[in-house]
């Protein structure tokens, strides 16, 4: 393998609402030449609960997902571009958060995998106490993507646990305000249970970051959300193959 340094990092982050229908229309158009990741949320098992995907793409399930596989909420894809030694998957031991560090030139990265349904309070305190410790003690920027549900008022007081250490950990909210990321199938409100938090370290490495109401997956009502961050990392190119048939 020869080695090459990608200029940029983009994710997609989509919520396949644990349809078969919606993930194959997602991957379908899923296109390797365009994601380096991608942060699956709800995703569809089979029933020896694995995730079914094209050739161009690692699997990454939470730790915990071979001894719970039917808790499993979140998974990771990693573009099989990436060169192997360019990435780690951390563990967090929770199912409810998936995390990959990238190893760069000037530092490393945490891509986080966050699933919020603000029904499990003290795994998510246990989360950011994790989250916490590993940014302060190692000084690793992060990049996070969440998601919670209904915006009543128990929930917005539940909400505040995330929100409070957000804040601590200095990492802004990258959508803009009233963004909708839900398209509700029954009512047809739209609604915004999901977002993306960056270190501020990473502001300025921050192309874009926007979601695609046109590419909405079929049979779901979550928005899909594309990010790209202006990172370097290494990726793999294959080697010329020779073709013996033309030689003479």
């Amino acid at each position: 393998m020869n080695r090459d340094r990608a200029t940029h990092i983009t994710i997609w982050q989509p919520n396949v609402n644990k349809s078969l229908t919606v993930q194959s229309n997602f991957l379908h158009q899923l296109n390797p030449d365009i994601y380096n990741l991608t942060a699956i949320q709800e995703p569809y098992l089979d029933h020896n609960h694995n995730l079914h995907t094209t050739h161009h793409w690692y699997t990454l399930y939470p730790k915990e997902h071979y001894t719970s596989p039917t808790c499993t909420r979140l998974l990771l894809l990693v573009n099989k571009w990436l060169a192997t030694d360019a990435w780690t998957q951390i563990d967090f031991e929770l199912l409810d958060i998936m995390v990959v560090q990238l190893h760069m030139q000037h530092g490393k990265i945490l891509i986080i995998n966050l699933y919020n349904d603000l029904g499990h309070q003290p795994s998510l305190k246990q989360t950011i106490q994790k989250l916490w410790h590993r940014m302060h003690m190692e000084g690793r920027a992060a990049t996070s993507e969440h998601n919670s549900h209904l915006f009543t008022r128990p929930n917005l007081e539940k909400g505040q646990v995330l929100i409070e250490p957000a804040a601590d950990l200095d990492m802004q909210m990258t959508l803009p305000k009233n963004t909708p990321t839900l398209w509700a199938l029954a009512t047809g409100n739209y609604m915004q249970p999901d977002n993306i938090f960056i270190s501020t370290l990473l502001t300025n490495a921050l192309t874009y970051y926007f979601t695609i109401p046109e590419e909405q997956l079929a049979r779901t009502d979550h928005i899909p959300i594309v990010t790209k961050l202006d990172i370097g990392v290494d990726t793999q190119m294959t080697s010329p193959c020779p073709n013996f048939r033309r030689a003479s």
